[in-house]
Order: structure tokens, then sequence, then C-alpha cells
């Protein structure tokens, strides 16, 4: 009964049919019209990240319940790095980079203490828990007076990590100890522009043992793309293709959804086949709550909810209208989900649910071999 409940009362508030579904429950089961309702909660609010300091947020990740990070750029004078130790309660913001204007897009650990940015201009680490930041030297690998330009990131481990870029011919960048060599992978052979090319990576994620897949598909025009790497992201192979662009891609175990504009791909087998299904609005980020539950973030409604693995989809209520196109999010579990827009943050919370805490979903680390060696 307990497992029921905390499925309805997550379903019940997400749904925009939710008004009527909590009507029916309380005439079948009036225990539950006394417990606490789910809400969502403004965790950072665009007072202060647009207002204040002129930004937008890109990303959002949680380790557990209590910590997590959001960051973003934009502003000339203030870089967004935020961090919570309280369930975002409160958020504190770390004066890195602030006055150099530049745009932090994803933060992603291996552990408690060891993790990684990546943005437009740097990728950096930190090993004690990000309490200090350290910039990682890539102009050897890039050539110098070029950007990094990176917008994507997957911790394999301490010190291996593989990173998604908008840069031409190179939108694969992977290091297997701690950025000390870096190997540049270009998913898009001819590197063309127009309609068919793929130049930017939109997502990452981490399937069974050492396997890597990447969505592309950065404008309008050019295709989507899902790319499998089975050897840690040094070799890659295409597994579907759209005509749409991709914008971001999640898994649990042999599930994974890759989402994108008016489309979805879903797989069930680890990815060895996808298969494409229609889906509301288009797509920033999606990510599991559960084994089967699937929210994917956008606009045209802001959220969208499958309850069976991206099979199918419905359209959700979300937070505020006045939050506009979400662009990411982060979900620990069913009862504790943040989702970020360009200028709020935004957290949904179920007091019901009382499954245990949550220690953090991080990547295993995995034995990579590099090549040659």
């Amino acid at each position: 009964m307990k497992k029921l409940f905390r499925t309805i009362s997550f379903m019940a508030l997400l749904a925009m049919t939710a008004s009527g579904v909590l009507a029916q429950q309380r005439q079948t089961s009036p225990g539950l019209a006394s417990r606490v309702q789910p809400e969502w909660r403004t965790s950072i609010p665009r007072t202060k990240i647009h207002g204040e300091y002129g930004g937008e947020l890109y990303a959002v990740r949680m380790l557990n319940h209590n910590i997590g990070w959001a960051l973003g750029g934009h502003s000339s004078t203030h870089t967004l790095l935020f961090r919570t130790r309280d369930g975002g309660k409160s958020w504190e913001r770390q004066t890195l980079f602030d006055g150099e204007g530049t745009r932090l897009r994803d933060i992603g650990f291996a552990d408690a203490n060891n993790g990684w940015i990546v943005g437009d201009q740097h990728i950096l680490r930190t090993t004690d828990g990000g309490e200090t930041w350290v910039p990682v030297e890539t102009e050897k690998a890039i050539g110098r007076g070029y950007s990094v330009e990176a917008h994507e990131l997957l911790v394999l481990g301490p010190d291996a990590i593989v990173v998604g870029t908008n840069a031409q011919n190179r939108q694969i960048m992977r290091t297997l100890d701690g950025g000390g060599t870096w190997e540049l992978i270009g998913l898009v052979k001819d590197g063309g522009g127009g309609a068919g090319s793929e130049n930017s990576v939109t997502g990452l994620a981490l399937g069974e043992g050492s396997t890597v897949f990447a969505t592309t598909g950065s404008h309008p025009y050019s295709a989507g793309v899902i790319y499998r790497s089975t050897d840690g992201g040094h070799s890659w192979e295409r597994m579907a293709e759209a005509e749409k662009p991709l914008h971001g891609i999640a898994f649990r175990g042999k599930r994974g959804v890759a989402v994108g504009e008016g489309l979805a791909f879903f797989t069930e087998d680890g990815g060895d086949t996808w298969r494409r299904t229609a889906m509301p609005g288009r797509r920033y980020a999606v990510d599991f709550t559960s084994a089967n539950t699937v929210l994917a973030v956008g606009r045209d409604p802001s959220v969208v909810i499958s309850a069976n693995g991206g099979r199918t989809w419905q359209a959700a209520s979300g937070p505020s209208k006045e939050a506009g196109a979400l662009v990411a999010i982060a979900a620990v579990d069913p009862g504790w989900v943040f989702m970020a827009s360009g200028h709020d943050l935004h957290h949904f919370v179920d007091p019901n649910h009382t499954e245990p805490l949550a220690t953090g979903r991080l990547p295993i680390p995995v034995d990579l071999q590099i090549p040659g060696g």
C-alpha cells in the first residue's frame, strides 16, 4: 500500500488532470486526503540568478538529497556556480572566474571528493569535494587560441571523463589520466554544416559497464543521432537517427531514453535497439526517477512524464508557467527532483516518499584500456 501511494502521489501532482485524480483518490481512499500533498518549491529565484547576477543556469546535479550544484553563466561580472548542502534550502555561490564572463555548462562527480566542471573556456577539477577548483590544461590538445567549447560531461572515474563539445571535428574529448593527456574524437567525419550535420554533442549517458551513449544535433536543421561507444568513449557507432535534433539522453539499467524536438527514442535492451515515439513539445533534458518513470523537460509543455520507460508520454503540470522553458533536470528519487529554467531553479518534493535516502547515483568507475596500451 505504501508503494502504491508513493506512485499515485507523484503522478497526481505532475499530471495535468491532477485535481480530478486527487478527488477520485479521496473518494476511494479517505486516508489519502489527510496526507501532506507533494509540491513545487522555488529553490533559487530569478531575482538572484538573473536580477542580481545577470546570468542564466545551464545545469543542475545532485549527489544525494542534501548536496548538489547548479551552474551557468552569461554575465560579464559574475560566474554562476552554486552549491547546496541542505537539500536546496540555501545555496552558496562560489566566486569562480568572476569578472571573466565565462559560461560553466556541466558538472559531475566520481565520488564525494573527485569532481569535474566543463565550460566554454575551461575544464576544471576538484579533489576536495568542490572546496577548490583547479583548471586542467587543454591547450596542448586543442591548440593555442582555441576554446574548449565543452557543453556535456560524463565522469567515468576520478581521473577518467568523457566531454561532449560544440567544436567541429572534435565532438568528443576523453582523458584517462586526470587531464594529463587528451584524446580528440570527431563523430562527424566530413565536418559539414547545414542539413544532416550534427556538430554538437547535446547529451552523454553511461550504460552498463563501460558503454557510453551520446546524442547530437544542435540546431533546427541538424539531424539527431544516437551514438554508442563500448570502449569508454574511444570509438563510436551510430545506433539511431532522426531528421530533428536530439537534446539529451539518460539511462537506468537496460532502459534508456533520448529526447528531442517532438520525438523521443527508447531502448529496453541496454541500447542495442532503439524505437522512436512521439513526444509533445521540445525537450532539452531527461532523467529517470525510478526504473520505469521518466521525466523530460523543455517547453510547450515544460514537463512531460512517461510511466513505462519512455514508450508513451503525457503532459505534466510542472512548476509555475512563469518559469518558462526548463533546460535541466536532476532526479534523486521520485520524491526529490530539481529542474532548472534559464533564470530559476525549482524543487519537486513529495513528503510522503519514505524510501531510504539516496546516497548518490554516481558512475561506477570502470577499467578503461588506453588504445595501444
